[in-house]
């Protein structure tokens, strides 16, 4: 009977000593965090169908902010409406909304309910003017050996790879952090209070990680960051330069210097290729893209397409492409603007002028020199063209010389055929006569161009 007592009491110490091991701890923490991804993901490529029938997918939710700041009665665990100060393209940092995503309160392995933070790119508060796969993050995560040499970037020299969302795992308080219960806000599940500065690391600005901290100084809660500046306001994925050259950096890992840990935060990230990894294979995805450019309308409710209404113009009567643009935006501003809005925007339904909203930087447009047929799924087409209407499928890998990743950051690769179209089409845009594409967007092939015929 003792040997029995003594076996049992070491085997349960042996085990208690393997559940607290640094690597079940930090597996519990990723765990967590992985779970926290998946629901995100999930709510932003489910947007639409969260009560939100005519709007694009994509979207994804407030921060927990606190039922102080625009939780209000739904409380704890809710994402924040759209609170005072928040604008467009503005990034907040707060605490996972939990129950918005129909999950638990997710904890680390010290127990820390988990953070999240989302560039504005992405807020569903204070939408973006637009919204689609080239939207840009405003995070990029960096590492540090706890010296400023050892300070070095993980996202890459390619924009399109920043982080549009980050969900943090605190871990224990470092030294400055006050996690004691809030007196503004109801915490009954997670504890604790809503200023980021007391979780997410470092405390103060530390010259050896170049004064990198995972949250927003000078504002309420220390959640709320600055709104970047468009180089067009009319297009949300298009930042400026200055813009482009200065993201929100966010730091991670274990990092000590000579006054101890500063930094214990643990990060997961979302990018904007992990949203649409899902959006793109949705069977409704594909009829937003060809329910603008199919020559018959595909929706229910819908009486005309893009495509349709171009094609119901006399020929002299088309947009003219301006020199050194896509043309996107030519036809685009004649389908809103008097005396076309009445039988081309008008006529679209709510889901369709949300859908060319949002995606018509990939449109390209252009007149042809003279009535010329293309190539549409392999075959030319019946009638000579006066136009062609292009859809620029996904980002993939440049078909011309130098051969590298497409990247549609700034004005100058947003007017760049090379970065949208696909061989031929990328070296006829804008002057050429040999267009080629597929008839219908497939998520078999979310890179092919899909080319339209524009024959009134």
């Amino acid at each position: 009977m003792l040997l029995m007592i003594i076996i049992t009491a070491a085997s349960f110490l042996l085990l208690k000593a393997v559940k607290t091991s640094p690597a079940a701890l930090d597996k519990t923490t990723a765990a967590a965090l992985a779970e926290a991804k998946e629901a995100l993901i999930g709510y932003a490529s489910t947007y639409r169908d969260d009560g939100h029938p005519n709007e694009v997918f994509g979207y994804l939710p407030m921060p927990d902010l606190g039922t102080s700041r625009n939780n209000g009665p739904l409380g704890e665990g809710n994402a924040a409406a759209n609170f005072t100060g928040n604008t467009k393209n503005m990034t907040v940092i707060g605490r996972l909304p939990w129950r918005k995503l129909g999950i638990p309160a997710l904890r680390d392995s010290q127990g820390e309910c988990l953070w999240y933070a989302v560039s504005g790119s992405f807020q569903n508060a204070s939408k973006a003017n637009v919204l689609n796969w080239d939207s840009l993050g405003h995070f990029e995560v960096y590492s540090s050996n706890g010296t400023p040499a050892g300070t070095v970037s993980t996202t890459g020299t390619n924009s399109s790879q920043r982080p549009v969302a980050i969900v943090f795992s605190a871990g224990v308080a470092l030294p400055g952090q006050n996690r004691q219960a809030s007196t503004t806000d109801t915490v009954t599940e997670c504890s604790g209070n809503y200023d980021a500065r007391n979780y997410l690391d470092s405390f103060s600005a530390d010259a050896s990680i170049n004064n990198i901290v995972n949250y927003f100084a000078g504002t309420a809660n220390n959640a709320t960051g600055y709104a970047y500046s468009l180089t067009n306001s009319a297009d949300g994925s298009q930042l400026s330069a200055v813009a482009l050259a200065s993201p929100k950096k966010i730091i991670s890992g274990d990092i000590t210097t000579s006054v101890g840990k500063i930094v214990n935060d643990k990060i997961l990230v979302i990018t904007a290729d992990d949203i649409f990894k899902r959006i793109k294979l949705r069977s409704d995805f594909a009829i937003d893209v060809n329910d603008l450019l199919s020559s018959t309308p595909i929706s229910p409710g819908s009486t005309i397409t893009l495509t349709s209404y171009l094609n119901s113009q006399a020929p002299l009567s088309l947009p003219t492409r301006t020199p050194g643009t896509t043309g996107s935006d030519d036809v685009y501003n004649m389908c809103k603007s008097i005396p076309y809005k009445t039988n081309c925007w008008d006529k679209l339904t709510p889901r369709q002028q949300n859908f060319l909203t949002n995606w018509h930087d990939n449109l390209f447009y252009t007149n042809l020199a003279s009535p010329t047929q293309i190539t549409i799924d392999g075959v030319l087409t019946v009638n000579p063209c006066n136009a062609v209407l292009i859809f620029g499928g996904e980002r993939t890998v440049r078909t011309v010389a130098p051969l590298v990743a497409q990247t549609r950051a700034v004005s100058t690769e947003k007017s760049d055929a090379t970065m949208y179209l696909e061989g031929g089409n990328a070296t006829s845009f804008p002057n050429g006569t040999a267009y080629s594409g597929n008839s219908f967007y497939n998520a078999a092939t979310p890179a092919a161009d899909i080319a339209v015929c524009i024959s009134p």
